[in-house]
């Protein structure tokens, strides 16, 4: 019974992929968001086309993002949900923080 379990899921299941959800996301390219992304160093990722989605993926350790495709799930993304773009924000922040630390490394030293 306890191998069918271990079976059934995986420690390297999902992405570094957060779905971000928000109606100002159709018009993404004028979008404070677009804007924000790109001052944090995000880019787009060019085999993405461009929908107009009020949904977008960004992917938190390569730093680039995409517009949500219609009826095409392109990853499998944290969490198994979206989130708005104030919670990716905060997301975002929590691992901002870390950036050029080794993983277990909590602060500079």
């Amino acid at each position: 019974m306890r191998e069918e379990v271990y079976m059934d899921k995986s420690i390297g299941e999902g992405t570094a992929a957060v779905l971000v959800y928000d109606d100002s996301l159709r018009g993404f390219h004028a979008s404070d968001f677009k804007k924000y992304l790109e001052q944090e160093g995000f880019e787009k990722w060019y085999p993405a086309h461009n929908y107009d989605m009020p949904w977008i993926y960004v992917n938190l350790n390569s730093k680039v993002y995409a517009r949500g495709m219609p009826g095409i799930g392109m990853v499998s993304p944290f969490g198994k949900h979206a989130v708005t773009i104030e919670e990716f924000k905060a997301i975002y922040n929590i691992y901002k923080k870390y950036e050029g630390l080794l993983p277990l490394q909590m602060e500079t030293e």
